[in-house]
């Protein structure tokens, strides 16, 4: 980042040797690497103007009195650290150098290190944590991902990428195929139990594309709205879309080809209406404002998933209430099949 021409304006020459000394007490801590007094105190004069050297001397001296200390003695960042805590801020001798916002300093300091070792340090692998301020998934993020694993490549050779963006970037690489291959499982899925249902092959394929259609339509009006659609919203969507909503399709159709064995066409799409219409309400208003209310506080995925349901829900409902109806009676001469009324 500070090397890059679009950020180097926001360091100053500070800012960057700090940054660069941190690096270097991360990257020698990793390697236990062991500093002499000079050493030590220009480390920390690079993060703080507070540090005498005079002080460091006398933490060595201290720490190497019973260990035969002499002007090599060497320590790591995190000796020198536990040594404060264990030693030095508990020593009645050293109250008087040590004011309560440095023991808390040094206290900070040794759980920052134990906290990230265990974290971020293991036997055989090393975690890396980045930061960032892109979506958790859109173009930009995979181009980010994208870069950051050719980058990756080229330096190590054994590594992983973790976390809800890779976890999105993998899934989207075969999002198609997915997303392809669940359609076609669950349209078949609800074509047999439909088939089976009304005996009939017409009827199916009627209430399964009208569904289809309420999906596609909703990811149409999410894409025209500019919304960001998570592709694991899809996938979740299709399944629970088409097992949900198909009942309301399943319900005005049996009522209508009930009132069929009886009645006209016309007859039959009213009556229809009155005995199903207040079943289909009901339980597509509470399918969308019980997802919608839970898409209000629940994280961002979760969020998105239930937001789309009950859009979805909506858009099954209007199909199947406005379009259904009509395909019904044109298709009336291949679904009825006992013509008793006409």
């Amino acid at each position: 980042v500070v090397t890059n021409p679009e950020y180097q304006s926001n360091f100053d020459n500070v800012k960057i040797a700090k940054l660069k000394t941190v690096k270097q007490i991360m990257n020698n801590s990793l390697n236990e690497v062991k500093y002499s007094v000079t050493e030590m105190f220009a480390i920390l004069t690079k993060l703080s103007n507070d540090v005498e050297k005079k002080t460091i001397e006398m933490l060595y001296i201290y720490y190497g009195s019973s260990k035969e200390y002499n002007n090599n003695w060497q320590m790591t960042i995190e000796e020198f650290v536990n040594y404060l805590n264990n030693s030095i801020i508990s020593d009645n001798k050293f109250t008087d150098f040590i004011d309560d916002e440095m023991r808390q300093n040094i206290i900070n300091a040794q759980e920052t290190i134990a906290d990230a070792k265990n974290l971020l340090v293991g036997n055989n692998y090393s975690r890396v944590i980045l930061n960032t301020n892109f979506d958790l998934e859109n173009e930009e993020t995979f181009n980010y991902l994208t870069t950051l694993d050719n980058n990756l490549k080229n330096n190590i050779s054994n590594y992983y990428i973790i976390g809800d963006s890779p976890m999105a970037y993998e899934m989207n690489e075969t999002f198609d195929d997915e997303l392809n291959l669940i359609t076609i499982i669950t349209m078949i899925a609800i074509f047999i139990v439909v088939a089976i249902t009304f005996k009939s092959i017409i009827i199916p394929i009627i209430l399964v594309l009208i569904i289809q259609c309420a999906v596609y339509l909703t990811m149409g009006i999410l894409s025209l709205a500019k919304e960001n659609v998570y592709f694991i919203s899809l996938l979740i969507v299709q399944s629970i879309l088409m097992g949900a909503t198909i009942d309301y399709a399943i319900l005005y159709t049996s009522y209508y080809l009930e009132h069929r064995q009886r009645l006209d066409v016309k007859q039959s799409v009213i009556k229809s209406y009155q005995k199903s219409i207040h079943t289909i309400l009901t339980s597509s208003s509470i399918l969308t404002i019980v997802t919608l209310i839970i898409a209000c506080f629940t994280s961002e995925i979760s969020a998105k998933i239930c937001k789309t349901i009950s859009e979805g829900t909506i858009c099954s409902t209007i199909l199947i209430l406005i379009f259904l109806p009509g395909i019904l009676a044109l298709s009336d001469k291949l679904i009825n099949k006992k013509k008793k009324a006409k």
